[in-house]
Formats: C-alpha cells, structure tokens, sequence
C-alpha cells in the first residue's frame, strides 16, 4: 500500500512541476498516503464516494493516524455523505486531538498545522438524460472548444 501511494504520488509531483498551479484531486482509499508524499506546496483534493471507516475500524489499522495526517495535507476532504464525514471528524477528533468547526458557505474546517482543511459533504451524480441533452446543444460545443483552448498543454492522471 505505502509503495502503491508512493508511485502515484511520485507521478502527481512530476505533473504538478510541470503545471504549477494545477490541482491534484484524489479519490476513494485508495491513495490515502499521497497526498503527504505530494506535500503540502501543492493544491490537493480529497473525495470520498465510498465509506470512510468508522474511528472503530480506522484506530487499528497499522497506518491509520499516518493516512489521516496525510488526508490533513489536502486544501479540500470531500465526502458523498454526512455520515462518511461524521466518521472522519470523530477520527480526527480520538486519533489527532482536533475540532471540526463550521465555517461560511455550508462547510467545515479543521486546522492543521496552521493550516484551514475544508470538509465538503455533495453528492454526485447527474441523469443520463440530461447530460446527453446537453452535450448535443451548440452551446456545449462552443464551451468545449473554449475549454480546450485553454488546457491544450495540460495533463490529466486518473484512476479509478
């Protein structure tokens, strides 16, 4: 696992270097260390659309308090649901000693290391229908060229 987030982590850097001032958002459990191997000069993301552990699971997983100081490393911890980010502000709360606390514009932040970590709770997911009624207008074509336009030297790693 620590050499799996080490390899991307290492990747996200490279990209970063080459286009400063990107974002880096990563996604599910999967990359839970990377974000502290990236470090902290770089904009990170986090999204959660799986679970996050309860702290009953989380308190005894080897890295646990390792991974939750990384995931602490990102600008932004987002979170399909309230529950997934109820366990980790209790995870934050029993492994690290900090405060979640409410901030303007329905978000909630945790400092760490002098640093404002906002914590989102959204949902994702948009109707097929929708989506293809869009994309099928001239307006999507001219906002994708627009787009286009202005990322043609930029890169984009994901996984899934």
């Amino acid at each position: 696992y620590r050499v799996m987030n080490h390899i991307f982590a290492a990747a996200a850097s490279s990209l970063y270097q080459r286009f400063p001032g990107a974002t880096i958002l990563f996604n599910d459990p999967y990359f839970l260390l990377a974000p502290r191997t990236v470090g902290e000069h770089a904009h990170m993301g986090y999204f959660f659309h799986s679970p996050f552990p309860s702290y009953e699971i989380f308190r005894v997983l080897m890295l646990g308090r390792e991974m939750m100081e990384s995931l602490l490393g990102c600008d932004v911890i987002g979170f399909q649901v309230y529950e997934y980010a109820r366990h980790f502000f209790t995870c934050c709360q029993l492994l690290l000693g900090l405060e979640a606390e409410s901030r303007p514009g329905g978000v909630v932040g945790i400092i760490y290391k002098g640093r404002d970590v906002l914590i989102r709770v959204g949902h994702t997911g948009i109707s097929r229908e929708y989506t293809e009624r869009l994309m099928g207008g001239n307006e999507f074509a001219k906002e994708l060229a627009l787009v286009k336009k202005v990322v043609r030297n930029s890169c984009l790693l994901y996984t899934s």
